[in-house]
């Protein structure tokens, strides 16, 4: 363990975490992920589905060469696509200070991406 290494006795490191003030008041966030098969062995096929599902349900849609991401309703979602041999895979993750509004929306957004097709 790193602490070892320099010699700090590890019940001054515990006591400083004991020490650090704690926020009472912050609201818990809520993560929820899925996993689905879409109707593509394409990873950039896949990452088509979920730019174009992002771009119908959230707002604030950004897409690089790892993830589409954009805001819903109180949450914040995240996509990545996994390549296979015979069916690619999405991945959706959302978190939201809202248990419902979280498994809500990941429910969503994750049948969606399921949904799509492609015509090539």
């Amino acid at each position: 363990m790193h602490f070892l290494k320099t010699r700090i006795p590890p019940a001054i490191i515990i006591g400083l975490m004991l020490w650090s003030p704690i926020d009472a008041s912050a609201a818990p966030y809520f993560l929820y992920w899925s996993k689905v098969f879409v109707r593509t062995s394409s990873e950039s096929r896949c990452m088509q589905f979920a730019y174009h599902v992002a771009t119908q349900k959230l707002h604030q849609v950004k897409r690089s060469n790892l993830e589409v991401s954009g805001s819903g309703p109180n949450a914040y979602v995240s996509m990545t696509c996994i390549g296979t041999p015979q069916r690619a895979m999405a991945v959706v993750m959302v978190v939201s200070d809202s248990d419902a509004a979280a498994r809500n929306l990941r429910d969503q957004i994750a049948s969606a991406v399921q949904r799509e097709i492609s015509f090539d």
